[in-house]
C-alpha cells in the first residue's frame, strides 16, 4: 500500500459494526447488512473521486453522510412496495369497495407525486 491509498480494512472494521446498529433501527437484518455494503461502495467511490476531505471531517462521518441517503432511498423503496403488496388486500377485505377503492387511487396519485 502506498502512501496515497486508504487503509479500507481498518475502516471497514472501525465504521461497519456502527453503519449496520444504524440500518438495523429500520430494517430488518439482512437488509441492514446490504444497506451496509452499499454504504460502503458508495463511500469508496467517493473517496476515489476525489470527493471526500479529511480536513472537513473524519471519514466516519462522511460514510453516515452516505449511509442517511441508502436509508433514505430504502425507505422509499421500501414503502412502495408495501403500498403496491398491500393493494389488492385493501379492496378485497373492502366492505365499502367503493371507498377503499378511492382510497387507493389517492394513494397512488400521492406516490407518483413523490416521484
Amino acid at each position: 500500500m502506498t502512501e496515497t491509498e486508504h487503509d479500507w480494512t481498518e475502516t471497514v472494521q472501525r465504521v461497519g459494526p456502527d453503519l449496520y446498529r444504524f440500518f438495523l433501527v429500520s430494517f430488518p437484518a439482512h437488509l441492514a447488512s446490504d444497506l451496509v455494503q452499499e454504504t460502503l461502495i458508495r463511500l469508496v467511490q467517493k473517496h476515489r473521486n476525489g470527493d471526500f476531505d479529511s480536513s472537513k471531517g473524519a471519514i466516519k462521518s462522511y460514510a453516515f453522510g452516505i449511509a442517511r441517503y441508502v436509508r433514505l432511498e430504502a425507505l422509499k423503496k421500501k414503502v412502495d412496495f408495501d403500498l403496491v403488496e398491500n393493494d389488492s388486500q385493501l379492496e378485497v377485505s373492502s366492505a365499502d369497495h367503493s371507498n377503499h377503492t378511492d382510497q387507493v387511487a389517492h394513494l397512488r396519485w400521492a406516490i407518483g407525486q413523490l416521484q
